[in-house]
């Protein structure tokens, strides 16, 4: 099971337009620290609105509104639009007030649907688009998500979220070039910390040097509120990490830590996994704190397993688009032994991802260790055929780590049909290039052989179990708390009656030893997560900690009605 991120990168991630209201990005820059100055529209469009009554008004309204934090003419608009059952899904979550039970829990118009009929009252809405995009490339409809997009910058190329987001669209599909030339048609490319910050990262994945450098760090250097900083900081911090200088990569990210958003501090825990950069920041692990990929890793590293779960899970409700979230819940399941959520949210990140080779590779892993592949050998021969020439070709790839994430499926194949010399092999071959690219992460695969070789009953398997045990000796739990995990659980099991199968099926599946395992490890307690299009972001309320009020959530509501 792959878990290595090394492509991670500043891009904005892309959300519904109604989940960004009140975020720092849409407000103007403005070079002194006193409070934005943003002219309010959101009146003015009531009164038309009050004159005509039509729904095409009331949709500019609600989504102006919700821009502005305008919570009042919002919910004006929503009632009026819920009355002519025109809300979206994440609308009505976002506007649901908790204390009305009347609020339908599930919508019943697919969300495409209600976007299309919003588009035909508003055609040239370009946030409508936006989320019209997102949703089509949530269901791997590539030329709609794009065609889209596409409308929403004819409609609004000169605004800065969503230029970010068009070129994160693009990046998305595979089209950097393209990408960036959606960026640098933007008027305020030269000027803004956010564009530049996206422009920078945007010039590595399409493998072309920013132009823009010097006017980002003329920025840097500038007294515009640190928070528009934090991304152009954190994308300096990248490029100097990726050119092998830490120590001037460690003062960039100290300072996107002045005033982190959630990509800044997203990066920041990717910086700590893929330098000797540690202890960059301690991401609070609460359900007040909107940052739910930073909050996976956190606990993550931590080897609070349930807990990562949680916050995957969080994080894939909000990029359901993306390939990240989804391989982390796979990679969670694994540890879990929980290989029917493995297979789900596989199925559903290769509908969005279908070209993803870490994403097929973690299904065939799923499959395998969920199926009898005798019995279905004798069934559809041709389809077990299909699976080991799938894992033949992936083993012949040129990434070192796809190359040896498929040499362990097929040894974990060969294995469960009782081929156990050729499944020792395999897991051997994949050891060996671990060893020559990556030594630190060779005990994930040994203890993943670790498991097949104990469920096989092989003559060799306590031999695999002592080097397991004498390289935890040696090993930096932070680097590899997920494989240290599933070792103490093989340890724990060790002490059960039953077959390993049977073990791992029943007793590794629980939530029970899971728990007991966190909890030996981390003290920290489970919390329960509120959706991100729940609330409307409130940036001066939040946390007691300075720096984690941009992307915090109010506190929780009392349990008597206000």
């Amino acid at each position: 099971m792959k878990h290595l991120d090394t492509d991670r990168d500043v891009l904005p991630a892309w959300m519904t337009s109604h989940s960004v209201a009140g975020m720092p990005e849409l407000n103007s820059v403005k070079k002194n620290k006193a409070h934005f100055n943003v002219e309010r529209s959101a009146p003015d469009i009531l009164k038309e609105f009050h004159a005509t009554q039509t729904v095409g008004i009331a949709t500019e309204l609600l989504n102006v509104a919700i821009i502005e934090n305008d919570q009042e003419n919002a919910d004006i608009a929503a009632q009026f639009l819920k009355n002519k059952r025109l809300l979206s899904p994440s609308l009505i979550k976002l506007l649901h007030n908790p204390w009305d039970f009347q609020v339908p829990d599930r919508p019943t118009e697919h969300p495409i649907s209600i976007l299309k009929k919003q588009l035909k009252l508003s055609n040239n809405n370009p946030l409508i688009w936006v989320d019209l995009s997102r949703e089509y490339a949530i269901f791997g409809e590539q030329e709609r998500s794009i065609k889209a997009m596409l409308a929403a910058l004819h409609y609004a190329n000169d605004h800065r979220w969503i230029t970010r987001i068009g070129a994160r669209v693009f990046v998305h599909f595979n089209e950097p070039d393209r990408a960036h030339y959606t960026l640098l048609k933007n008027p305020s490319i030269k000027t803004d910390p956010w564009l530049i910050a996206t422009e920078m990262a945007v010039s590595r994945k399409a493998n072309r040097q920013s132009k823009l450098l010097s006017n980002g760090r003329n920025i840097l250097e500038s007294n515009i509120p640190l928070i528009h900083m934090s991304e152009l900081a954190s994308s300096f911090g990248t490029l100097e990490l990726l050119n092998g200088a830490e120590k001037k990569a460690k003062g960039f990210f100290k300072q996107s830590l002045l005033a982190p958003n959630q990509n800044s501090l997203a990066q920041a825990k990717w910086a700590e996994r893929n330098s000797r950069l540690k202890n960059l920041v301690n991401v609070p692990l609460d359900s007040h704190v909107v940052a739910y990929e930073a909050q996976y890793w956190e606990a993550y590293s931590k080897q609070n397993i349930p807990l990562a779960m949680d916050f995957a899970k969080a994080w894939y409700n909000q990029e359901p688009y993306s390939s990240g979230p989804a391989i982390a819940i796979s990679y969670l399941a694994a540890l879990l032994d929980d290989y029917k959520l493995l297979l789900q949210i596989t199925t559903k990140g290769l509908i969005a991802n279908p070209h993803n080779s870490t994403l097929k590779l973690n299904q065939i892993f799923a499959w395998i260790a969920s199926t009898d592949i005798n019995r279905i050998a004798s069934e559809k021969p041709n389809f077990v055929d299909k699976i080991l020439r799938t894992l033949n070709l992936l083993a012949e790839n040129d990434d070192w780590s796809l190359k040896a994430h498929a040499l362990a499926n097929t040894g974990m194949f060969h294995y469960r049909t009782g081929n156990l010399e050729t499944g020792r092999q395999q897991y051997n071959l994949a050891e060996e290039i671990y060893e020559r690219h990556a030594p630190n992460f060779r005990f994930v695969l040994l203890v993943n052989h670790l498991r097949e070789a104990l469920i096989s009953d092989a003559n060799w398997a306590q031999e695999i179990m002592m080097r397991a045990a004498a390289l935890t000796k040696n090993i930096d739990a932070t680097e590899n708390p997920g494989a240290i995990f599933y070792f103490r659980k093989i340890e724990k099991l060790s002490n059960k009656s039953g077959s390993w199968l049977f073990k791992f099926k029943h007793e590794g599946a629980t939530h029970l030893l899971a728990d007991e395992l966190s909890n030996e490890h981390s003290n920290t307690k489970q919390v329960t997560h509120v959706d991100l299009e729940s609330k409307f972001w409130l940036p001066e309320r939040f946390s007691g900690k300075e720096i984690f009020r941009p992307f915090t959530l109010s506190s929780p509501p009392t349990k008597n009605k206000p």
